[in-house]
């Protein structure tokens, strides 16, 4: 149903320019700058609340509009509904000519009518307006879009306001506002010129064919629907009464002219640029509902702003008063509709964006205008009936909206997440600067031009984890890349684990033999997920043997003492040396004590005529790792690295250590004088199996040494004899057993 995507960018350009052009006509046409108008020729609230409620009243003319939808098709419509639009506002041009006649009254009904025809003929063209947007959007970057197209929206606002606000003067003459509005004319017939050239979306015949009724009704019997649709009334409702009002507040309380406040107008345009960049930046990561219920509780503290009405006093902190209020008004106005727009796609079926579009718009429109119309019924009414003061008036009606704006937030809360994150979570991300660097990185891995550019973000990614790469990461997975996807899992190990991941790694191991495989498999045992042990124990098995070798040290690391017998098996017969260095390492996580009499046969192994040197390396690992396993690693790495530099001191190191700890004197004098001699090298090579042997197996100082029950194996082979290292690797534990164990 959408746009092709050779046509999409295009699309999309030409939207914008339109978008553009009738920023500046609407700035121009409507909004503050006609209330500013209809107050010059002497409007007073009830007028004001009518004029406003206009824009919403005309979200009713959808309804008209779906029935030339399938003879005139989307964009016709709209574009053609806008031409109609602008060329209504031509009569107003000729009020300054009423007015000479003394004809005010017909002056203000002609403003009136030609108004209300202006938005009527919006109200029409807004028909085509969801299905439009839909489909130049995607789910994935629908938030981005609305985002951007309001701020093109709030930058023309910005500039047109300005060069208003500098053309005003203090007290502007009638010919100036006619200069706006016929700029305002010819700028909003441009702007249709150019939506004509939009490519139309879908064929018509492609929406739902129901009744707009009777799709309302099944939308709103959906729980997500209905309860979107009741907070979101609610909310326009609030707006309603609150837009016109600020303008009158600050005219008949402060006495701004029209000057100052079109300057008010400026800043709260900037609070629209802000919330486009916000929204822009984070509402595809966080979702439409938090970034809501932000911009609902923005719109509460604007008008708890308002109700606290201070005297002007002095003219830096009114304006500050004042800044304030409209920047935040406007922030929230205006992220209140770019973020229920978002929201209003993820709760309707594609077939359904025109029907249930009309509906929307026709629903939040009457919300609106019934706010308006009663806000200025409900301001005249206080002010008559209570004799309160105008401060008191308007400090009374605020505060009706602020209770009801509180209310408002509760119900927001109800609303479904739809993939977004609680908002608790969320507002805590917002002000977290991991989470923004994070965004910020998110964003531009979206928009990596190389592999280069899209591995430095994943590191990055990984560097800092936030919860919102987590989504992404795994989609890089998926890549054709095996440097992405190596990296994508590296950057995922130091995230905190979830059932997302889980199940991405194990495939992984799985499916990925030869490639990443073993990187998911050392991920998943430095992450504890006992899930894959099934899948590592399969991995044993693999003729990878990179794979093989990490899903023995993750299994280790998991505790999985069943894979034992089987990673001992593969350390007797692999030849491989990466096999064997995993594997002994395994064996040390595990601290098996009965592995030790397994390294030992493989250092023999090693050792024989077959090997002779070639292996040292790996006869090192073993004999490291015999250590490790019964915990004396610590003292006995930097000893055999001494010894195996020079052997000699080497020796004097390991007796140094003996004769400096008082726990020495353990050993009977015979004993101690044999062990002296043997740590000294005061005994020849032929003589000093006998006496370990006599020291370990025939005294009783060594009865509680378990390690001593698999370290004997070596008295059991030939290899004894003429192994350096064992001898030291003995002795060494002899010390360390006397000195440093807590079980001597």
């Amino acid at each position: 149903m959408n746009i092709q995507p050779v046509k999409l960018v295009k699309a999309r350009k030409k939207f914008s320019h339109f978008l553009i052009w009738s920023a500046v006509s609407y700035n121009l046409l409507s909004g503050n700058i006609i209330i500013l108008y209809v107050l010059k020729l002497g409007a007073g609230n009830f007028l004001i609340g009518l004029i406003s409620s206009f824009v919403y009243i005309a979200q009713v003319m959808p309804l008209i509009g779906r029935k030339f939808v399938s003879r005139t098709g989307m964009v016709r419509l709209m574009a053609g509904s806008w031409f109609v639009r602008y060329m209504s506002m031509v009569p107003i041009l000729f009020v300054p000519l009423l007015l000479r006649a003394k004809a005010g009254f017909l002056a203000l009904g002609l403003c009136v009518f030609c108004l209300l025809l202006f938005h009527l003929s919006r109200g029409i063209g807004i028909t085509s307006y969801n299905p439009i947007v839909g489909s130049l959007t995607t789910d994935t970057d629908r938030g981005a879009y609305f985002s951007r197209l309001a701020l093109i929206f709030q930058s023309g606002t910005i500039v047109v306001t300005l060069a208003v606000a500098l053309l005003l003067g203090e007290e502007a003459p009638l010919f100036i506002y006619t200069l706006f509005i016929g700029g305002g004319i010819l700028t909003g017939i441009i702007s249709s010129l150019i939506l004509f050239r939009v490519p139309e979306p879908c064929d018509a015949s492609t929406f739902d064919t129901k009744s707009i009724g009777t799709s309302f009704i099944s939308a709103f019997s959906r729980q997500g629907f209905k309860n979107f649709m009741i907070p979101h009334l609610a909310a326009y409702f609030v707006i309603g009464m609150t837009a016109p009002f600020l303008i009158v507040f600050m005219k008949q309380v402060y006495f701004q002219t029209d000057r100052t406040i079109v300057y008010f107008l400026v800043i709260g345009s900037v609070g629209g640029i802000v919330m486009s960049l916000l929204s822009g930046f984070v509402m595809d990561r966080l979702g439409a509902k938090p970034l809501y219920f932000l911009y609902t509780l923005i719109i509460t503290i604007m008008l708890i702003i308002v109700f606290i009405m201070p005297e002007k006093g002095a003219l830096f902190l009114f304006w500050l008063y004042a800044g304030v209020i409209f920047f935040l008004f406007r922030l929230g106005e205006s992220g209140l509709n770019n973020a229920g727009n978002v929201y209003f796609f993820s709760v309707i079926n594609e077939e359904e964006r025109l029907n249930l579009g009309v509906v929307y718009q026709i629903a939040y429109g009457l919300a609106a205008s019934a706010g308006s119309v009663l806000g200025g019924i409900y301001l005249d009414s206080i002010r008559y009936i209570s004799g309160f003061s105008i401060v008191s008036v308007f400090r009374f009606f605020f505060g009706s909206l602020i209770l009801l704006s509180v209310i408002i937030l509760f119900l927001v809360m109800r609303m479904e997440s739809r993939g977004a994150y609680s908002i608790k979570d969320a507002v805590s991300m917002i002000f977290s600067p991991r989470d923004w660097k994070a965004i910020s990185l998110l964003n531009r891995l979206k928009s990596s031009g190389s592999v280069m550019q899209e591995r430095d973000m994943i590191k990055s990614l990984g560097e800092k984890p936030s919860r919102l790469s987590k989504t992404e990461l795994l989609a890089r997975l998926k890549s054709p890349r095996f440097s992405v996807r190596a990296q994508t899992l590296n950057a995922l190990s130091g995230f905190p684990i979830n059932k997302e991941i889980e199940t991405a790694l194990i495939h992984e191991v799985k499916y990925h033999h030869f490639t990443t495989a073993f990187l998911a498999a050392k991920i998943i045992g430095k992450l504890n997920i006992k899930k894959g042990i099934p899948v590592l124990r399969n991995a044993l098995d693999s003729d990878d043997f990179f794979l093989c070798g990490k899903a023995m040290v993750a299994l280790a690391r998991l505790h999985d003492s069943a894979s034992i017998p089987v990673i001992e098996q593969l350390l007797l017969r692999s030849e491989n040396p990466r096999i064997i260095i995993h594997a002994v390492l395994a064996l040390e996580l595990f601290k098996h004590m009965p592995s030790i009499v397994i390294i030992i046969k493989k250092i023999f192994i090693l050792s024989g005529e077959n090997h002779g040197n070639k292996h040292s390396f790996i006869r090192d690992e073993l004999l490291l790792s015999i250590a490790g396993i019964i915990g004396m690693d610590s003292f006995f790495y930097h000893l055999y690295q001494t010894f195996r530099k020079n052997k000699a001191k080497g020796l004097l190191h390991l007796s140094i250590s003996y004769e400096k700890h008082e726990k020495k004197n353990s050993l009977d004098k015979n004993c101690n004088v044999k062990f002296m001699r043997l740590l000294t090298g005061k005994i020849n090579r032929s003589e000093r199996q006998k006496v370990l042997h006599f020291l370990c197996m025939e005294t009783g100082h060594f009865r509680h040494a378990h390690a001593l029950a698999y370290l004997s194996e070596i008295f059991t082979i030939k290899l004894f004899n003429y192994s350096d290292e064992l001898f030291f690797l003995l002795t060494a534990y002899m010390v360390w057993y006397l000195c440093y164990s807590e079980q001597v």
